[in-house]
């Protein structure tokens, strides 16, 4: 547990100093920071009086990011983590990740986000389990009156482990992401 939370004081302490540092240099035009909440679904739930459910929420993922975008904002590479908190299996999970993005425009403000997301992922707890995380993810976006931009995304995330009580470590969830660019 104390190397997950050194995992996050660091990279909360470098996103500071980078933001800070290069955010008046040469990047402030490439630069963006991103924030994204999402709930996980879980589908056809067996419960514990024995009923089926089709769906249920299953937890919730909040994560952060920064990274460099081309000047179309067509590319974007960022590195991003956060904390995944799936309360049906118990469970804390810090991924540690880098972020590849593409954005294809269809009308004038608005985009089609696809993103992949490959790192690491703790669980944070008794078991100590870890693994190779990947992320897929396609949104829905449209730029602010600030030039910022705000998405609806539905993802599928592998935290390349099993969860304590048996069921693989794979979620899907939909959520809302805002981007300051």
């Amino acid at each position: 547990m104390n190397r997950c939370l050194l995992v996050v004081c660091f990279f909360l302490s470098f996103e500071y100093v980078f933001s800070q540092s290069f955010s008046e240099s040469f990047l402030d035009d490439t630069m963006y920071y991103e924030g994204d909440i999402a709930g996980t679904a879980s589908f056809l739930v067996k419960e514990e009086d024995g009923t089926n459910s089709f769906v249920n929420l299953g937890g919730i993922n909040i994560r952060s990011g920064i990274g460099l975008h081309d000047p179309d904002e067509i590319f974007f590479l960022g590195i991003n983590s956060g904390a995944d908190i799936n309360y049906r299996s118990e469970i804390f999970i810090l991924p540690v990740y880098l972020n590849a993005k593409m954005g294809f425009d269809i009308f004038d403000s608005n985009k089609i986000m696809i993103s992949f997301g490959y790192g690491r992922s703790f669980q944070i707890g008794h078991e100590h389990l870890s693994g190779y995380f990947k992320k897929y993810s396609i949104g829905y976006g449209v730029y602010t009156e600030k030039e910022n931009f705000q998405s609806i995304f539905l993802e599928v995330n592998n935290y390349g482990f099993d969860f304590p009580n048996s069921i693989r470590g794979i979620t899907l969830n939909l959520g809302l992401n805002y981007t300051f660019m």
